[in-house]
C-alpha cells in the first residue's frame, strides 16, 4: 500500500512516508517520549489540541521516515504550527490508514462512522 505524501513544510516540499514498516517504530519512540500519547483516542477528531499532536506526531514520523535526517521536536512543532489547517486531516488520515493497514477511505469511513456515534450518544470506543 503505496502512502507517500508530499507537503510545503519548512519551506521546502517534504516527504511523508507512511508506506514503510518504520513508521511504526517512530511513531512508537515519539509517543513513548510523550509520556504515552494514544493515537487511538477518540478526541483526536473532536479536540484541537489532541488533533494538532496526533498531526504533530504523523508528521515527524513520517518525515523520518521520508529520510530526514532528525530536525528536532522544537523545529517540527514549528513546522506543524505553520501547516494549513486544512492539510491536519489529510495528515491524519495518511497517518491512521498506515498504523491500521487500511485504505484513506477505509479510515475515513471509520471515522465519518465513529463521529455519527458520538454525535448520537456522546461515546464512540474506538477510532480505527
Amino acid at each position: 500500500m503505496d502512502n507517500i505524501i508530499t507537503l510545503p513544510i519548512g519551506g521546502a516540499d517534504r516527504t511523508l512516508d507512511f508506506g514503510r514498516n518504520a513508521i511504526l517504530r517512530h511513531l512508537g519512540n515519539l509517543t513513548k517520549a510523550a509520556g504515552g500519547f494514544d493515537l487511538f483516542e477518540t478526541a483526536i477528531w473532536r479536540d484541537p489540541l489532541k488533533s494538532w499532536e496526533a498531526s504533530y506526531y504523523f508528521v515527524y514520523a513520517g518525515l523520518l521516515c521520508g529520510g530526514l535526517e532528525d530536525p528536532g521536536p522544537d523545529v517540527v512543532r514549528d513546522w506543524v504550527d505553520n501547516l494549513p489547517i486544512s492539510l491536519l486531516d489529510e495528515i491524519k488520515y495518511a497517518g491512521y490508514a498506515a498504523i491500521s493497514q487500511r485504505s484513506i477511505d477505509e479510515v475515513k469511513n471509520i471515522v465519518a462512522q465513529a463521529q455519527k456515534v458520538v454525535s448520537q450518544n456522546g461515546k464512540a470506543e474506538t477510532l480505527v
